[in-house]
């Protein structure tokens, strides 16, 4: 189930729904062990799952991720955009910083000209600012996947980097609640619901299609909203 407030709107709009939306979805989890792209996309059976349903619901979708390398792969209608973030390059080597910037993700993210972006988890506030800052009046929304409000001064970092999001996602509405009550969201941010029971080793094919269509029905709403 997936609603907004509520419910979402029944219709986003005759203009939204004439062409297919573009939505850059982007993870700033960091793959520690520095597999290949092809190997990553292996190893991640519920993203290219529940991806592919998002294309099928008629998303022009790319999905942005950081990897060792810069690499593009196209599978199921969706675009994925590999981005080497820098950490291949030894923490002491001149040509780090110039390798990092070379391949920012944010900047890569932002040519794309999406129409949402989608942001996957809850990590990072410091590149989460960053982004928000760089698309501007591009609607961010964020997709939590099992974040716990952190405390002290970590807390003011979340505060800081997710205060100003236009969306979020949460499997229960209820799940939000603590995000408000610590001040990483401010009160009103639109809180979507939408329930992936996805096995490890995958999503089953009518989870999937539901899940395409959900995320769809949100990107149309904050398009109108934007």
């Amino acid at each position: 189930m997936l609603s907004d407030r509520g419910a979402v709107r029944s219709a986003a709009g005759v203009a939204t729904r004439e062409r297919h939306p573009r939505v850059v979805q982007v993870s700033f989890i960091p793959e520690m062990e520095r597999r290949e792209p092809e190997a990553l996309l292996a190893e991640w059976p519920t993203l290219v799952t529940a991806a592919a349903s998002v294309a099928r619901a008629g998303v022009q979708l790319t999905v942005v991720v950081t990897a060792v390398r810069d690499q593009m792969i196209e599978r199921d209608g969706v675009r994925y955009e590999f981005v080497d973030d820098g950490r291949a390059v030894p923490r002491r080597s001149p040509t780090r910083g110039r390798r990092r910037r070379s391949a920012d993700v944010i900047d890569h993210v932002v040519t794309l000209g999406a129409d949402v972006v989608h942001l996957h988890g809850f990590v990072d506030p410091l590149l989460a600012r960053r982004l928000r800052a760089a698309l501007r009046d591009v609607p961010l929304l964020v997709q939590d996947h099992g974040s716990v409000v952190p405390g002290g001064a970590r807390r003011l970092f979340w505060r800081l980097a997710f205060g100003e999001v236009d969306a979020v996602v949460f499997a229960a509405r209820e799940q939000a609640a603590p995000f408000f009550d610590a001040g990483v969201l401010r009160r009103g941010t639109p809180v979507f619901e939408l329930l992936e029971d996805a096995p490890s080793a995958g999503v089953a094919d009518g989870d999937a299609g539901r899940i395409g269509r959900e995320l769809r029905g949100v990107y149309e709403t904050m398009m109108t909203r934007a």
